[in-house]
């Protein structure tokens, strides 16, 4: 394989990661499609070649927010993220729509990825807040987990870079289960809801162990660029263009196994299709109580 017969990237995980990754794409017209990089910034450049499967963080985080403002009658909140792209903007989009719904962000707090130990932060926090939210990925079970243990039994609120059973749940220890328990979004309904993603799991259960919990929204990706590229190919009977793939996929609407709906994508290339889902955890799985949709932010 040549660098040239390379015609489009499924990718990445990291919005960060996505966002420098699409410059070096659009300088050769190379398509990147990502299954879960959620920041707003993805794309909201402008770039003809980027394409994002998921929800956007500016409708997760004010929806969280007016969830838990609206519906559990949340006011104050603690805010920590962990300074990357999509731990820090999504904070930052969830902090702005709380404080806008008259809640108040009693202290915002920051830590590094890779940390573990969380009790100077937590040492430092106001006692009299009810729901901290934790914007980012593998700390959050460590955070939930020091909260308990100093008796701090407020809920706990969290994106989908929590969604993940071996990488919260599971390093949680229980935790999530204790005090007011926790609200974690998820990018995709649970598998089996939309027809074909339980034939899917089970064939991928057998094949490589456990489904995680973006396997779903990835094979949809990769199934677009394959059809993409199918019907760029078409019309000339060989291997198409970059810029004919480019033009293929954005023209698709396509049912996938992620969403109820099909895919298709507005003129910044973000699915319309896109759900959000929170949930609670149950045991050890996570267990769904609502969905927010595309536009419903409610701001």
């Amino acid at each position: 394989m040549t660098f040239a017969t390379i015609l489009a990237v499924v990718g990445h995980v990291n919005s960060n990661v996505s966002i420098s990754a699409s410059n070096v794409y659009a300088g050769c017209g190379l398509v990147m499609l990502t299954p879960m990089s959620s920041n707003p910034a993805v794309t909201d450049r402008g770039l003809p070649n980027v394409f994002r499967l998921t929800n956007r963080d500016d409708h997760k985080g004010p929806a969280l927010a007016a969830y838990l403002y609206r519906k559990l009658g949340k006011r104050r909140a603690v805010v920590i993220d962990d300074q990357t792209a999509y731990g820090k903007g999504l904070a930052d989009l969830f902090a702005g729509t709380f404080a806008r719904l008259s809640g108040t962000v009693v202290a915002r707090r920051t830590v590094k990825v890779g940390d573990r130990d969380f009790q100077p932060v937590l040492a430092g926090l106001p006692p009299d807040f009810d729901v901290l939210f934790f914007g980012g990925i593998a700390e959050a079970a460590y955070v939930l987990k020091q909260m308990r243990e100093r008796g701090l039994n407020q809920l706990f609120a969290c994106g989908d870079g929590c969604w993940n059973v071996k990488g919260f749940i599971q390093p949680a220890e229980g935790a999530a289960t204790r005090g007011e328990g926790v609200i974690v979004l998820s990018a995709a309904p649970a598998v089996g809801r939309v027809p074909g993603s339980a034939a899917f799991a089970e064939r991928y259960t057998k094949r490589f162990g456990p489904i995680a919990n973006y396997a779903v929204s990835s094979y949809d990706a990769a199934r677009l660029v394959l059809l993409a590229i199918e019907r760029a190919a078409n019309p000339k009977g060989g291997l198409p263009a970059r810029t004919d793939v480019m033009g293929a996929l954005r023209n698709l609407r396509y049912q996938g196994i992620a969403y109820a709906r099909p895919v298709e994508w507005d003129s910044k290339g973000d699915n319309v299709a896109a759900v959000i889902f929170l949930n609670t955890v149950e045991g050890d799985r996570f267990k769904e109580i609502g969905e927010i949709t595309r536009g419903d932010t409610m701001n």
